[in-house]
């Protein structure tokens, strides 16, 4: 995660049902998780043993005040974009990239008046 500079990433793997090349998403583990699994000493944890993030979802044509309520409702801070017709994740989505969008909104309004 440092290395890429992102809070979150997926833990991903072939299920022996899914076909070659297919991927299923197990879980979703944020830099808060890790921070919880270091703290109580669990530093030999799988990645996927370490997760507590729901994984909650948006989709990619929804609005940023949509996804900001849909945090708001389910009390996450990061939410996994989905395309309705694709079962993988396009990206995640943090209230760190809403609150960048609304202050670049914000910046741009206060330079054109």
């Amino acid at each position: 995660m440092a290395e890429h500079n992102v809070h979150a990433v997926f833990v991903d793997g072939l299920g022996p049902s899914l076909r070659a090349h297919e991927h299923l998403v197990q879980a979703f583990i944020t830099d808060q998780d890790l921070m919880r699994a270091i703290s109580s000493g669990r530093l030999d944890a799988e990645a996927g043993e370490s997760t507590t993030s729901q994984m909650v979802t948006v989709r990619a044509e929804d609005s940023l005040e949509k996804a900001a309520e849909v945090m708001g409702d389910e009390r996450c801070s990061h939410l996994i974009v989905v395309s309705g017709d694709r079962p993988e994740p396009l990206g995640v989505l943090s209230s760190l990239d809403i609150a960048r969008a609304l202050a670049s909104d914000s910046a741009a309004s206060g330079s054109a008046a």
